[in-house]
This record gives structure tokens, sequence and C-alpha cells, in this order.
């Protein structure tokens, strides 16, 4: 489930905890490649 396009309809509750979860535990999915495609090493 994706808030990115309707932020305004979060409650102030969910805003503070998906805030306190990117700080601690979420901070992989900022950094995470996982939208990018896979590199290809092989050369065969």
């Amino acid at each position: 489930m994706s808030y990115a396009s309707c932020v305004d309809r979060l409650t102030n509750d969910q805003k503070t905890r998906s805030r306190a979860m990117l700080e601690t535990t979420g901070i992989s999915l900022i950094y995470s490649k996982g939208d990018e495609a896979p590199i290809n090493y092989s050369t065969t």
C-alpha cells in the first residue's frame, strides 16, 4: 500500500508511527535499490 500521492489522508498517529519506523528500522528502505534493474555481470 502506498500513501505517496495522498499524504493528506494520514492521521497524526499514522504519520508519527511511519516517521518513527523510517528513522529506525526502515532507514534501509530509503537507500534500497529495489526499484533498479538488476545488473548482469555474466560474460556469456
